[in-house]
C-alpha cells in the first residue's frame, strides 16, 4: 500500500494484478488505477507520481489523469522486482531529476536516473489538446480529479532509461539473498536482504558503507523512526538501529509469533503473519495488538477492524497481515484474505489508560495525559512559554536594572531560542554569598517574528498576562537581542554541562536504562564533535553499552595523549541520598549527584581543558596572523615554535569513553585492540578515576592492587532438606562453607596472600584515629598497624583476602519462592555459595594464587571428611597497577599539579583496582599516569556522591598546563 496524504487517497495492490485508489476519508473505492498481466509487487509515491513494480518492470502512472507516462525495465535474469525507493538527485543537478533504487531479486539493486520533466512531456502528449499546459517541473500537489469512470490512457514507449549502475555485483560486497526493502536516511541507503543482513551504502557514490548483522532470518521490512532504523524479520524480531551512535543495534523487539512483514512509522506498528497488528511506544512497549475477530465482515471495500488485548482472540487459522500503511489520523492493513481494514489511530487504545509520557519530534512536544488523551505543541510554543516566564520575572525587575540592559542589532537564526536551562536547580548556600547564574535571552527578528506576533495576540485575546508583564513581552518581542547578563565562562559551561550530564541516568547495571546510556554515550559524542574532534561509537558486544573513541589530530611527529574515562555511573538506591542523585544540587561549595567524582565530573573536566586549551590557542594565532603582516614573505623561516591552525593543536589527542567501567568493562580491551588505529603514537594515557586520600593535599596515583573474584561452592543433597526431620544426619553444606571460610583468614592462608611492605611518603593530614572514624568500625586489626606508615602498607601495598557473600544457592526456577525469603529457617540448602575478594600486589601472579587457593580450599574440606563436593570457580580477575615514578610523564603531571595547587603532589597507591590501567598499557603500549581530582570524602559508589567545585574547576586547570607540558615537548 501508499498513502497520498493531501489527497487523501490510500492506493493498494494486490494477486489480483489490479491497483486500486481508495479515498481514506468515505472509505470508499475511487477508482481502480490498473488492470495488468502480473501481481504487483511493491508501490511507492513520490509527489503525484505512483510507481508499481511488475516482475521485472516499473510503471509510473501521474495520479491525476491516471496516465502511465513510463516503464523502467531490468533483465530477465535479475527476476522479479522486490522494493522501490525514489530520491531526489543531488543538489548539484535539476530539481525534476530523480534517482530510483530497485531491489530485485538476484541480490542486486539497480539505480536509475530520470528527469519527471520527460514524464510531463509524455503526459501531455497523451492527453487530449484541451487539457490546460503541465505545470512547472517543480510543483506542488494537484487537486484530486480521480473519478471511478476514469482508465489509463495507453501510452506507447519508444525509450525506457538505462540502468545507471549495480550495487552487489562485481568488486562490491552485495547481498546473498533477495532484496526485500529499500530505505534512505541522511546520506545512506539502506537494504534489507534475504541474507539476514542490512547493508547500508553511500548514497554519494554507491559504495558500500557497512553491514547491520543480528537478524536470524531474511529481514522483510524496513523504516526510519528519526534518527532509528528499525528492521522486520522473518524470525519474528523487530531490531532498532541508533543512526547516530554508530549504528549499533539499541535494542531487539519481540512479540510477534511470525514473520514481521511490513512496518511503518508516524507511531511505530508492525504487521505480522500471525495476523495481528502491534503499536508500539517510542520506547517500543507494546501499547495494543490489534488482530481480527473470527467470522466473516462481508461486502467489498474497507473494513473496521477488531481490536483485541491479546492475540488469542484471532480466527483459528490466522490471516497474514501482509502490508500496512499510516494516513495521519487512521491505520490501513491489507490482509491475506484480500480485504483492507482501516480504523481511526486513536482507537489502538480501546481503554484510557493513566499514560503519563512525553515524545519529541524535531518540532512537535507530545505529551499524554492521565485523561487517555494527547496532546501537541509546536516546539516555538514552548518557546513562546518560556519567554512568558521570563516576562514575568522581568517585570518584577527594577527599573533601573531594565535600563541597563543592552540592546543589540543584529542575529542570524530567524527562531527564538528559550532561556538557558530554565528548570535547573538554583545553588543552595548555608552562609555564603549567592552565585549569579548567567545566561542569555535571544530573540531573532526576520521569519520567526511573525509567528511570535500571532502568538502575542492570542495572548492579548486571552488576557492571560498583566499590563505590566504584557508590555515587558512586547518588548522582548520586538528587540532582537537582549543581553541580561554576561556570557558564560568556561568553568559556568562546565557546571552547566555536568548538570545536564547527571541527568542522564547512565546505570549500566540496570538494562531498563539502557537507552539512557545510550543518550550518555551520545551526550559525549556531541561535546566531541564541538572539540571539532573525528568521532567512532562502537559496541563491543549486543545488550552491552557503547564505548565512544575520539581523535583531535593525527601529526606523527607531534606528542599523543590518550584519555580515558566511563560516562555510566553506579545505582543509586540508597535511602541516605539528601538530594535526588540525578540532579545535580549545590550545597555551599560541593556538587552533589550520581556520577560528580565517578566519572562524569572529571570527563567534563578534560573535555573543557581541551577547550580552553583550543580557544586560547586560537587567539595566539590571532595575535601572531597580525603580527606576521607586517614581516617580510619567507623571512626568516620557522622558528621552531609548532604551528597552529584554526582548531589545530601542537599534539593529537585521543579519547575512550567506555560505558561498561562499573559493570565489569565486558569486551572493552578487545574493542580497543580492534581501533589501535585510533591510538596510533600515543606517549600517554591519562586516567582520573582515583581521590585523594585526604580533604587538603594533591596527590598523584602511582599503583594499585590487582583483583581475583571467586566462588566457593558446597553441593549436597539432591534436594533441599526439612531441618527438623532431617537436620543433624548427614554433612550439611552450609556448615561445610563457614568451616572452608574460616580458614582462609588463618596462619595457614600466609601461603596464599605473601607481599612486600613498602616505604610509603606520610601524608600530615592522614591518622589511624580519623581514618577509623571515617569508616564507622570499633577498632582495626592488629594487621593494620598501630601507626600510620603500617596502616597505608596495609591498605596500600599488602595483599588481603576478604568474604563478601555467603548464601545457599538458588536456582533460576527458585527465584520467588517463599522458602528462599525470610521464613526459610525450616530449610536446609543442597548447595551453599561463598563469595571471597582478593586483592595482590605488583610481583604476585594472579595464576599462582589461584593455584594456592585451590590447593588449600581442598586440603582444608578433605580433613573436614564430608561426603558432600567442593569446588572454586573463577569469577572475574583484574591485574594490579604500578607506574615509573620517575617518568618524565609523571613528572610532567607533578608539574601541572604544582603549578595550579602551590604545592608539590602526594605521591600514592590505591587500594582497589582499575584493571582498565594495565589492560590499556599492554594494548595501547604506552604509560598509564592516574590524575586524581575529588577528595577522599567524595563518597563514589555511596549515598551523597559529591564533588568540591574547587576541585572540578582546578582539576580541569591541572590538565590543561599537564598538555601545555607535553605541547612543550620536542617533536617525535
Amino acid at each position: 500500500m501508499a498513502v497520498d496524504i493531501k489527497g487523501q487517497l490510500l492506493y493498494s495492490s494486490s494477486s489480483d494484478c489490479s491497483i486500486k485508489a481508495w479515498s481514506i476519508q468515505s472509505n470508499t473505492l475511487v477508482s481502480t488505477v490498473a488492470t495488468l498481466t502480473k501481481p504487483v509487487t511493491r508501490l511507492a509515491l513520490f509527489d503525484h507520481w505512483l510507481l508499481a513494480s511488475t516482475g521485472s518492470k516499473v510503471r509510473v502512472w501521474d495520479t491525476v489523469t491516471l496516465t502511465c507516462v513510463q516503464i523502467l525495465f531490468i533483465t530477465g535474469e535479475c527476476g522479479t522486482i522486490r522494493a522501490i525507493n525514489v530520491l531526489p538527485a543531488s543538489p548539484a543537478s535539476s530539481s525534476s531529476c530523480l534517482r530510483i533504487f530497485l531491489g530485485c531479486q538476484d541480490a542486486t539493486v539497480k539505480v536509475f536516473s530520470v528527469d519527471t520533466a520527460t514524464w510531463e512531456d509524455t503526459l501531455l502528449e497523451a492527453l487530449a489538446p484541451p487539457l490546460p499546459p503541465s505545470p512547472p517541473a517543480s510543483h506542488t500537489h494537484r487537486p484530486l480529479l480521480l473519478n471511478p469512470g476514469l482508465t489509463p490512457v495507453s501510452v506507447a514507449f519508444d525509450n525506457s532509461p538505462a540502468c545507471q549502475s549495480e550495487l552487489g555485483t562485481g568488486e562490491l560486497k552485495g547481498h546473498a539473498g533477495v532484496i526485500n526493502a529499500l530505505t534512505t536516511w541522511g546520506p545512506y541507503l539502506f537494504s534489507a536482504g534475504g541474507d539476514g543482513m542490512v547493508r547500508v551504502w553511500h548514497l554519494c557514490d554507491l559504495s558500500l558503507c557497512r553491514v547491520l548483522r543480528g537478524h536470524r532470518g531474511s529481514v522483510l521490512c524496513l523504516t526510519i523512526c528519526g534518527n532509528m532504523l528499525v528492521s522486520g524479520s522473518r524470525d519474528n524480531t523487530i531490531r532498532v538501529w541508533d543512526l547516530e551512535l554508530d549504528m549499533i543495534c539499541r535494542r531487539t523487539v519481540t512479540g510477534h509469533k511470525d514473520d514481521v512483514i511490513c512496518l511503518d512509522v508516524l507511531v511505530v506498528l508492525s504487521g505480522s503473519a500471525d495476523g495481528t497488528i502491534r503499536l508500539w511506544s517510542k520506547a517500543f512497549a507494546c501499547l495494543s495488538i490489534m488482530s481480527l475477530p473470527i467470522g466473516n465482515y462481508g461486502g467489498p471495500g474497507l473494513k473496521t477492524p477488531f481490536y483485541g488485548s491479546t492475540a488469542a482472540v484471532a480466527s483459528p487459522v490466522a490471516t497474514a497481515a501482509l502490508c500496512l500503511a499510516l494516513t495521519g489520523n487512521k491505520v490501513a492493513v491489507g490482509y491475506s484474505d484480500g480485504e483492507i481494514r482501516m480504523c481511526p489511530a486513536a482507537a489502538a487504545s480501546p481503554v484510557a489508560t493513566a499514560a503519563l509520557c512525553l515524545a519529541l519530534t524535531n518540532n512537535r512536544v507530545a505529551v499524554g495525559y492521565s485523561k487517555g488523551n494527547i496532546c501537541t505543541w509546536h516546539t516555538e510554543d514552548v518557546h513562546l512559554a518560556s519567554l512568558k516566564l521570563a516576562a514575568a520575572e522581568i517585570a518584577e525587575m527594577d527599573p533601573s536594572l531594565l535600563e541597563e540592559m543592552a540592546f543589540m542589532d543584529t542575529m542570524d537564526t530567524a527562531v527564538a531560542k528559550s532561556i538557558s536551562n530554565p528548570f535547573a536547580m538554583e545553588d543552595h548556600h548555608d552562609g555564603a554569598g549567592s552565585q549569579e547564574h548567567d545566561t542569555w535571552l535571544e530573540l531573532a527578528r526576520g521569519p520567526g517574528r511573525p509567528h511570535l506576533a500571532r502568538a502575542l495576540n492570542s495572548v492579548v485575546r486571552a488576557q492571560s498576562l498583566a499590563p505590566r508583564e504584557l508590555a515587558m513581552y512586547s518588548k522582548l518581542l520586538h528587540c532582537p537581542k537582549i543581553s541580561i547578563r554576561t556570557p558564560l565562562d568556561t568553568n559556568q559551561q562546565l557546571e552547566q554541562s555536568l548538570r545536564e550530564f547527571v541527568r542522564i541516568k547512565t546505570v549500566s547495571s540496570n538494562p531498563l536504562l539502557r537507552d539512557e546510556c545510550l543518550k550518555g554515550a551520545r551526550f559525549i559524542s556531541k561535546l566531541l564533535e564541538g572539540l571539532g574532534a573525528e568521532v567512532k561509537v562502537v559496541q563491543p558486544h549486543d545488550n552491552k553499552n557503547p564505548i565512544v573513541f575520539g581523535r583531535l589530530g593525527r601529526n606523527p611527529n607531534r606528542p599523543t595523549i590518550t584519555f580515558y574515562a566511563h560516562y555510566d555511573v553506579q545505582p543509586a538506591a540508597e535511602s541516605e541520598w539528601n538530594t535526588d542523585p540525578f540532579e545535580l544540587n549545590a550545597v555551599n561549595e560541593y556538587l552533589y549527584g550520581r556520577g560528580t567524582s565517578d566519572n562524569k565530573g572529571p570527563t567534563l573536566a578534560f573535555i573543557y581543558a581541551v577547550q580552553e586549551l583550543v580557544q586560547g590557542l586560537d587567539k595566539e594565532e590571532e595575535t601572531d596572523s597580525c603580527s606576521e603582516d607586517d614581516r617580510e614573505a619567507g623571512a626568516g623561516g620557522n622558528s621552531g615554535k609548532a604551528s597552529v591552525s584554526g582548531r589545530g593543536l601542537p599534539l593529537n589527542l585521543a579519547f575512550i569513553f567506555e560505558g561498561e567501567e562499573e559493570n565489569g568493562s565486558v569486551g572493552t580491551q578487545e574493542t580497543v585492540a580492534q581501533n589501535q588505529h585510533w591510538f596510533e603514537g600515543t606517549d600517554a594515557i591519562i586516567i582520573s578515576n582515583t581521590n585523594w586520600i585526604g580533604e587538603n593535599k594533591p596527590c598523584l596515583t602511582y599503583g594499585m592492587r590487582g583483583m581475583i573474584s571467586l566462588s566457593v561452592v558446597v553441593t549436597g543433597p539432591k534436594r533441599d532438606i526439612h531441618s527438623g526431620n532431617d537436620g543433624g544426619v548427614f554433612n550439611e553444606p552450609m556448615t561445610d562453607l563457614v568451616k572452608i571460610l574460616s580458614t582462609l583468614l588463618d596462619s595457614n592462608s600466609n601461603e596464599i596472600l605473601q607481599g612486600e611492605k613498602e616505604g610509603q611518603t606520610l601524608p600530615a593530614e592522614f591518622s589511624v584515629s580519623g581514618y577509623k572514624n571515617s569508616l564507622g568500625v570499633p577498632a582495626l586489626t592488629n594487621m593494620a598497624g598501630a601507626n600510620t606508615k603500617e596502616l597505608l602498607s596495609t591498605r596500600w601495598c599488602r595483599p588481603s583476602l576478604s568474604v563478601v557473600d555467603m548464601r545457599p544457592g538458588i536456582s533460576k526456577a527458585d527465584v520467588g519462592d517463599p522458602r528462599f525469603g525470610p521464613t526459610r529457617f525450616s530449610v536446609v540448602p543442597k548447595t551453599a555459595i561463598g563469595k571471597v575478594s582478593i586483592r595482590f600486589v605488583p610481583k604476585q601472579d594472579a595464576l599462582e594464587l589461584i593455584q594456592c587457593f585451590r590447593n588449600h580450599v581442598n586440603s582444608e574440606f578433605a580433613k573436614l571428611g564430608s561426603g558432600n563436593n567442593i569446588e572454586v570457580f573463577v569469577e572475574g580477575q583484574g591485574n594490579w597497577w604500578e607506574a615509573d615514578q620517575s617518568s618524565k610523564w609523571i613528572q610532567m603531571a607533578a608539574a601541572a599539579v604544582k603549578r595550579e595547587w602551590s604545592e608539590e603532589p602526594l605521591y600514592v597507591r590505591e587500594g582497589g583496582t582499575m584493571p582498565v590501567a594495565s589492560d590499556l598499557e599492554r594494548v595501547i603500549k604506552a604509560p598509564a599516569i592516574f590524575i586524581p581530582m575529588g577528595q577522599a570524602s567524595d563518597s563514589p559508589h555511596l549515598a551523597n556522591e559529591r564533588m568540591r567545585r574547587t576541585n572540578l574547576f582546578k582539576g580541569k586547570n591541572v590538565i590543561k598546563e599537564f598538555l601545555k607540558e607535553a605541547m612543550a615537548c620536542p617533536d617525535k
